[in-house]
């Protein structure tokens, strides 16, 4: 939400007094999808705030013009890991792999791998392997 200010004359002593009125604006570079956090939210509104106090010249102003912006911020974190792929061997030592990624985007969740991989099935080919069973 943006703000736009009108001027009241004050009757009794003739001092103009700001009303900051709101009013709809977009945040963001165009994409729909973006959502705008309320921490974010609340910083430009402060930023709005504070330039319509401070700057004393929008007092004798109809209307005001003001442009604002903020950084985006974003918690990023890695998802949790996913289940491990099946093995890529009956025996004779496979691998399986799982794999995570970050929340919002490579290279900014820190140090940490996104995929991990695990030995499995490590008993020889030629011993008796483990019985399986199918349910349909």
């Amino acid at each position: 939400m943006g703000y736009s200010t009108e001027e009241d004359r004050c009757d009794s002593t003739g001092k103009t007094s700001t009303v900051v009125n709101e009013v709809d604006f977009s945040v963001g570079d165009g994409n729909p999808d973006m959502k705008t956090s309320t921490d974010d939210q609340v910083k430009l509104n402060d930023n709005i705030h504070s330039t319509l106090k401070v700057d004393e010249s929008l007092q004798n102003r109809n209307e005001v013009s003001l442009t604002a912006s903020v950084i985006r911020t974003e918690k990023c974190e890695w998802t949790r890991w996913s289940q491990w792929s099946a093995c890529t061997a009956s025996c004779g030592a496979g691998d399986k792999v799982r794999k995570r990624r970050c929340s919002c985007g490579e290279l900014r969740c820190g140090t940490g791998p996104d995929q991990e991989t695990s030995k499995c099935n490590e008993w020889k080919c030629d011993k008796k392997m483990p019985p399986t069973f199918k349910i349909d």
